[in-house]
């Protein structure tokens, strides 16, 4: 992998990279704290977030929230670009305190709406990527993302007026080479079974459920469940439950509640499990973010 641009610093993380050769090994499903904005510069990619497949254009924007779990799928046999912004919900409040520009990240259900296909932001990141001047990096990606998140607004309250735009989860109708409409964002795998899965996990996830029971609930064998349900997330059932719950304990660790009772409010019965799983996530023990936390 090549990066053209990179930028760290002040809650914002960005890179604009290409492969040449890209290996579909090299992407796995993964969730993240920040907010994220990826456009697809070119390549034969799609991304699967949360049980729904998006097959993705040119210039294609995808946004995902905190904890929403996603994994890209490219093909072989085209350079692979993409860019992606990752945002702290702290950076998008300082300049924007009442969260208006996050509406389009939280008002949707999980998994549902990713997706915008907004012509006129096609070039928004031109000015970062190309910008000569390192010191000036932050200003020209902020007002890149700015620019992005305003159009990314206005589109999905324009879905919301167009309901037949918002099942497709596009904020212009796809069409495919023949003319005909198409679905850009479709369930996978199972469809509803996986949809009522997640939305079921989702929703209990901090209870003291098995998998052996989740295969009670839905009516299939376990090598069934992990089969579908790996097909439409790209991950096992409990990697997906494991992280998700980590995510929101060191939410909470981070906020100053203790680390014992971020775990077992988190639905992790032995410390010594959370312990390593957390370190092993975060590359840093529970007590340091604890620490961070207080100052």
């Amino acid at each position: 992998m090549k990066r053209i641009k990179e930028y760290s610093g002040h809650g914002m993380y960005c890179h604009c990279s290409v492969d040449e050769e890209p290996d579909p090994a090299d992407f796995n499903m993964h969730t993240h704290e920040w907010y994220e904005i990826y456009m697809l510069y070119s390549g034969n990619a799609s991304f699967l977030v949360e049980g729904t497949e998006y097959r993705l254009r040119k210039n294609d924007l995808m946004i995902m929230r905190s904890a929403e779990a996603h994994k890209l799928i490219v093909r072989p046999g085209a350079p692979y670009k993409r860019l992606s912004v990752h945002l702290a919900p702290s950076t998008i409040k300082s300049i924007d305190g009442a969260e208006i520009l996050l509406e389009p990240f939280v008002r949707r259900p999980l998994g549902r709406g990713n997706l915008f296909r907004i012509p006129s932001v096609a070039s928004a990141f031109d000015r970062f990527i190309d910008c000569p001047d390192p010191a000036a990096d932050r200003a020209m990606l902020l007002s890149s993302v700015l620019e992005v998140l305003s159009a990314v607004y206005s589109a999905f309250y324009l879905r919301e007026e167009q309901p037949d735009n918002a099942s497709r989860g596009a904020a212009t109708p796809a069409v495919n080479p023949s003319g005909s409409r198409s679905s850009a964002g479709r369930s996978s795998a199972g469809s509803g079974i996986v949809s009522s899965l997640i939305e079921y996990i989702n929703g209990n996830l901090f209870s003291d459920f098995s998998i052996d029971e989740l295969c009670s609930r839905f009516f299939m064998s376990r090598s069934q469940l992990e089969r579908v349900f790996r097909r439409a997330t790209g991950s096992s059932v409990w990697k997906y439950i494991q992280v998700k719950r980590l995510i929101a304990a060191r939410e909470r660790i981070l906020a100053g509640e203790k680390v014992y009772l971020a775990a077992l409010s988190c639905g992790f019965r032995d410390y010594s499990s959370f312990y390593r799983a957390y370190s092993a996530q975060f590359g840093h023990s529970p007590g340091s973010d604890r620490r961070n936390g207080e100052n």
